[in-house]
């Protein structure tokens, strides 16, 4: 049970991690449009759309990373109660 719960862990870690690569080159291109301003825009309003999603792209990689370090227990350190307590409770706040 120790073993199976702390790959799962694992699992739930990498998955975490990939969210926040895939986040981080997101955030990448929308920092290339604006800087680059590929569609031509002549108004500043234009921007605004990309301006927002890249507040959102932060608030969710925030988030990745609020939760991943939450999850960041050694089962070794702490008895699995623990680890899936604190994961639950992060859930609850939500």
């Amino acid at each position: 049970m120790h073993q199976k719960s702390s790959a799962i862990l694992e699992q739930l870690k990498n998955k975490q991690l990939g969210l926040l690569a895939i986040l981080a080159v997101e955030c990448m291109f929308i920092i290339a449009v604006l800087l680059g301003n590929p569609f031509d825009f002549i108004f500043i309003y234009q921007y605004i759309p990309f301006v927002v999603l890249m507040i959102i792209i932060i608030i969710a990689a925030a988030s990745l990373y609020t939760f991943n370090s939450r999850i960041k227990t050694d089962l070794s350190l702490n008895n699995l109660k623990t680890t899936i307590k604190n994961i639950l409770d992060y859930y609850k706040k939500k």
